[in-house]
């Protein structure tokens, strides 16, 4: 069975397209793909929802090319489609394989390509949906995750909304608060809901103890109040269409008078 593994890329914001386009077309003959994950996020002031870069910058590779396989093709691909690619990582994981790489000596410290922890690639995993120790191809689970061009938003990453797709999209997520703890109602943090730590209520995000490569994990939640999730609990009142407010309680004890 082949063993998929997840590298960190980065590039600049304005080439996060081309640069997934390039190694997902490389890669796409040996299975695997490259990405970057999006989140649903509240857009505020237009009361609508939006998607971006979960982490911009950064470009995911999934496959199962070796570490110096993987190298030698961002260097093929750098000079031939002259794009930008700043590798994470690579010169310890090469070390630790001991693997040489020719003329590594020329390669800058900040040119290495970074493979994730196993939490990191957990949370991976979660959000692509690939089914833990089937390493799952990526090719079927990008389509179905991926967005319509039209809903991507440029936002402040220069991204081209027209032309842009996300593979691997982290929804929006719902629930409440109770005490000190989010409790998770609908969405995918329900998975992750113990690992939520802080929520900023004014731009409806979640912030997760969960890091991928020194970044904190954010996601979009909107905490609604608690008898909006369970109307039937002390609930002493109806609103008609008309928008006329009836007290149970007082119209029960009316109703009693007259009998």
């Amino acid at each position: 069975m082949k063993k998929y593994n997840y590298y960190i890329v980065y590039t600049t914001s304005d080439q996060m397209s081309r640069v997934k386009e390039v190694l997902k077309t490389a890669l796409s003959p040996n299975g695997g793909t490259a990405f970057f994950p999006c989140m649903e996020s509240y857009r505020r002031g237009k009361e609508e929802l939006a998607i971006v870069p979960l982490f911009p910058g950064y470009v995911f590779i999934y496959t199962d090319l070796s570490v110096k396989e993987i190298h030698d093709l961002i260097l093929q691909k750098r000079r031939e489609d002259l794009i930008t690619i700043k590798e994470l990582g690579l010169r310890d994981r090469l070390s630790e394989m001991n693997e040489l790489i020719p003329g590594s000596d020329d390669i800058a410290d900040d040119y290495v390509v970074g493979g994730l922890t196993e939490e990191e690639e957990q949370f991976m995993d979660f959000l692509l949906g690939v089914d833990a120790g089937t390493n799952k191809d990526l090719t079927e689970t990008a389509e179905e995750n991926a967005t319509s061009d039209s809903d991507i938003t440029n936002a402040s990453d220069g991204m081209n909304a027209d032309e842009e797709r996300g593979e691997g999209l982290l929804r929006m997520s719902y629930g409440y608060r109770e005490g000190k703890r989010y409790i998770v109602m609908q969405g995918p943090l329900k998975a992750y809901e113990d690992r939520i730590v802080n929520v900023n209520m004014h731009d409806r995000k979640a912030y997760l103890d969960v890091r991928v490569n020194g970044r904190v994990v954010k996601a979009g939640f909107e905490v609604k109040p608690r008898k909006y999730w369970f109307p039937e609990e002390d609930q002493d009142g109806v609103v008609l269409n008309d928008g006329t407010e009836i007290n149970l309680d007082d119209l029960k004890k009316s109703m009693e008078c007259k009998l």
